[in-house]
């Protein structure tokens, strides 16, 4: 197990003290000693060289001393030769291995002749006295070393130089040699026309030292990216695969930066966002300790090895939402139980941190040295995860879209997406208040218009002299009232003469007592009395009653005239009856009291609309500054896709949301739809708004019908304002080409074409764009295999030096020509899942099981290319 392969600074061209035009000074000689080699290899490492070839010429027995020290010091020495065959430079390495210090001692005995000394009598090297360049370099390969063209373009001796290789291009088609260094001559015509040439191949530059002096180590060096531990068959890949495993340093840019197909580094370190380590302890992966590299790394395995169970469980660990499939999720919840836990290591530009989360269902504990951090891990932990078949549903919603294309501008969209939060929630705030005020002076301005009413009839009354017929009318009721109580006392009295004439006779005195007379007589002479007295009222009543009917004629007929007048007048005056005019009185100052703080509610109205309208200029302006970020990002992503997808943005397109309030604001009232759908379309919200609030006939300006406009016409404030907000974003629309030749072109929308040919420019789309670490479950699920060797392992190849991606994938030509710098293999038995082997494809023993699971095994490979090659036409 290698771990993931990375960037080492390299030079393979290091020559000790045995070489005559060295510059080392005193060293101690020309044969190896260790002073000399600790020296040398200190130089190399204090530089940040990791990766030398010790490249005597015609003499490789400084490997072993120099191994020696490479292993003290952190630097990893390979045993190499140089050597001239007709004058052509060519350099040999062989892997810092006793078979391979072996190999190159028996290469070196078949360059002479027996017993011919390889160097001249005056101490330089001898060249090659048989054979041509082609011949050598296939001897050199068969003695397993990998054969570059040192100083290629340096006139006298460099591979290129001019008579140097008369048979150049025959070398070249021949593949003997692995790489060509470019020293010598920075203006080669090769360089940067490598097709002269090379003709349809790509040639692999890189540069060495050719280090003779302390002073120049790591000043020619060259990045290879390579494992953990560096073998000969990382540098073998290396050179297969320059267009992601060889960088040059920047400062070497002035000089050779205009040789095609060279690719600068700043530094190797990554400074993007990735997932440095997986742990799962219980479950289907229970056991499994993976480091992951920063660029792409792939999970192979067969069917059921749990593949997608690793990529759910890192979506689940890191909170990366939901997968749209409900039976992939039972999965993860199947494989990864309540007490499995998963340990994610997770590097940022805001730090290492460690993220822990377990099965059951409870938010993730992230950590950051080693201190449990409060924070949502989504603060600080970000990637992006498609499960199987999951791709396509990035274009069936304009909304994850549009968000998907604006993160690629990073920051910027972070920023000014917080920034319209902020916006948006002061707004709201302002709506309420609206709200709240528009409420209060709704029922304000009714008892407004009441006590202006009240104001006119109390002001006509007071005109009219209303309080005086008032007070006639109360004076003259007064009097009715006094008439009607005279009139009603000799009733009274007529009823107390009615009640002494029902007390008579007197009582009679019983016959016993023998004073019977006194109490008769006595009653006898009071009954008398009341007698008389009874009819004495009862003829006064019967005149008085005479004399009061003629005089109460009189008054009834003056009463009734009288009141009459008076309510006529009133009514005339508004107040028919009299008791209305106290209540208006007291109902006019009840009003007056409440309408007190109207003037204020009105200014503090105004105020709160000005602040809105300047709000929504604010917020006007971030959406088009929203806008400029979605488009610069659609073209950056455009041109980073590949050139059979293409993003088209038609900015501030998208009126789905100022659709869907109209018809929410019209709902119930048999409002056509496909006219909303219309004016949302022709029209910007704040348009609408505005002709909402000028009336019917502004509206039907629009081109609404009439019927349509009365009704959008009536809507409330609040409506009408949610409509005047309505985000109106860039519409995204993504394209595919599907003419059969590259200059020809049929370009269809996504949604219009086959499930093959969304998918495939839906996984461009996914492996363009964004810096977060990217997962894919099977991204070659509908795609041909064509397109991923012709589109897919290119982009993946650019993607890949600035983006972390992780693919669990059957397919070969993704982690393979895509050049994984971790492949993890994956078996299972007995419902539990295994690690096979994890590296880079220079181990061995990962590329067996790659062999074996992608390629069906050694033979099968090797089988279906005789048959290719059989029926090739000749």
């Amino acid at each position: 197990m290698t771990g993931p392969s990375r960037f080492h600074l390299c030079d393979l061209q290091v020559h000790t003290s045995a070489d005559s035009h060295h510059k080392y000074g005193d060293v101690g000689g020309r044969e190896p000693n260790v002073e000399f080699a600790t020296r040398l290899i200190e130089a190399h490492a204090k530089a940040g060289v990791t990766v030398v070839a010790v490249s005597d010429h015609n003499r490789v027995d400084w490997y072993p001393v120099l191994k020696e020290a490479g292993d003290a010091n952190g630097v990893f020495v390979f045993p190499a030769m140089e050597f001239s065959v007709n004058r052509c430079h060519l350099l040999a390495i062989w892997d810092r291995t006793d078979l391979g210090f072996e190999m190159a001692q028996q290469f070196l005995t078949t360059l002479w002749k027996p017993g011919e000394d390889p160097f001249l009598p005056n101490g330089d090297p001898r060249p090659v006295g048989n054979g041509q360049v082609i011949e050598i370099a296939e001897r050199a390969r068969e003695h397993k070393a990998l054969v570059i063209a040192p100083h290629a373009t340096a006139r006298n001796i460099g591979f290129f130089g001019s008579g140097v290789c008369t048979n150049r291009a025959e070398v070249i088609r021949a593949g003997v040699i692995s790489a060509y260094d470019v020293w010598g001559n920075s203006s080669a015509d090769v360089l940067g026309n490598p097709a002269s040439d090379f003709g349809d191949l790509i040639p692999t530059w890189m540069i060495s030292g050719d280090t003779r002096s302390l002073d120049d180590v790591g000043a020619r060096a060259v990045y290879l990216k390579l494992g953990k531990n560096p073998t000969l068959e990382g540098i073998r890949q290396a050179f297969l695969m320059p267009d992601t495993r060889v960088r040059f340093p920047e400062h070497l840019r002035d000089r050779w930066g205009r040789t095609r197909h060279v690719r600068f580094i700043e530094s190797p370190e990554p400074d993007w966002p990735r997932i440095e380590r997986v742990t799962i302890a219980g479950g289907f992966h229970d056991g499994l300790d993976v480091e992951l590299g920063p660029g792409l790394n792939a999970v192979i395995g067969g069917k059921g090895t749990g593949k997608s169970t690793l990529i759910e469980i890192l979506r689940y660990a890191l909170h990366a939402g939901e997968h749209s499939s409900p039976d992939a999720e039972g999965n993860r919840k199947q494989n990864f139980k309540a007490n499995a836990e998963a340990t994610v290591v997770y590097r940022s530009d805001h730090g290492d941190y460690q993220v822990k989360r377990t099965g059951s269902g409870d938010p993730a504990a992230l950590t950051r040295g080693g201190e449990r951090l409060s924070l949502d891990v989504a603060k600080r932990v970000t990637i992006r995860v498609f499960g199987q078949r999951e791709l396509q549903t990035l274009a069936a919603r304009d909304d994850v879209l549009r968000e998907f294309v604006a993160a690629q501008s990073g920051s910027a969209w972070e920023a000014i997406v917080v920034e319209e939060r902020e916006s948006l929630t002061t707004l709201r705030q302002v709506n309420s208040k609206i709200d709240s005020l528009e409420a209060s002076l709704d029922g304000l301005d009714d008892d407004e218009q009441e006590l202006a009413d009240l104001d006119d009839r109390l002001r006509i009354a007071v005109d009219m002299g209303v309080s005086d017929l008032a007070e006639q009318l109360s004076t003259l009721a007064s009097a009715n009232a006094a008439i009607d109580e005279m009139l009603a006392w000799p009733k009274a009295i007529e009823a107390i003469a009615s009640s002494l004439r029902d007390q008579m006779p007197p009582p009679t005195a019983p016959e016993s007592p023998s004073n019977r007379s006194q109490f008769t007589d006595a009653l006898s002479e009071l009954g008398a009395v009341v007698e008389a007295t009874s009819q004495t009222i009862e003829d006064a009543l019967a005149s008085t009653e005479a004399t009061l009917a003629a005089a109460s004629g009189v008054w009834r007929t003056e009463f009734e005239s009288d009141r009459s007048d008076i309510e006529s007048q009133l009514a005339a005056a508004g107040f028919p009856d009299p008791r209305e005019l106290g209540n208006s009185q007291r109902r006019q100052q009840e009003l007056r009291t409440r309408l007190a703080g109207l003037p204020n509610l009105r200014a503090e109205l105004g105020e709160a609309k000005g602040k809105r309208t300047g709000f929504l200029d604010a917020q006007a302006d971030i959406r088009r500054r929203k806008s400029r970020i979605v488009e610069d990002a659609a073209r950056a992503l455009d041109s980073a896709v590949g050139r059979r997808v293409r993003i088209r943005v038609d900015p501030l397109g998208d009126k789905s949301e100022l659709r869907q309030i109209l018809e929410q604001a019209t709902q119930g009232q048999s409002v056509r739809s496909e006219q909303l759908k219309r004016l949302a379309a022709a029209h910007s919200p704040s348009a609408i708004a505005q002709a909402i609030s000028g009336g019917a006939s502004e509206v039907e300006a629009l081109g609404c019908s009439a019927a349509t406009a009365s009704k959008l016409s009536a809507l409330g404030p609040a409506d009408v304002r949610r409509i005047e907000e309505a985000d109106t974003p860039d519409k995204i629309t993504v394209e595919v080409n599907l003419a059969d030749r590259d200059r020809d072109e049929n370009w269809q929308d996504v949604s219009e074409v086959s499930p093959g040919q969304r998918a495939t420019a839906l996984l461009a789309l996914a492996l363009a764009g964004g810096t977060e670490p990217l997962l894919i479950d099977q991204p070659e699920d509908d795609l041909d295999n064509r397109y991923i060797y012709e589109e897919v392992v290119s982009v993946l190849a650019d993607v890949c030096h600035r983006r972390q991606v992780i693919v669990a994938t059957h397919n070969a030509n993704i982690p393979i020509l895509g050049d994984a710098e971790m492949l993890v293999a994956l078996d299972a038995e007995a419902e539990r899942g295994r690690v096979l082997a994890y590296g880079g494809l220079e181990d061995a023993e990962v590329a067996e099981w790659a062999r074996r699971i992608l390629e069906g095994g050694e033979e099968a490979f090797d089988a279906r290319h005789r048959r290719y090659q059989a029926a090739r036409p000749h």
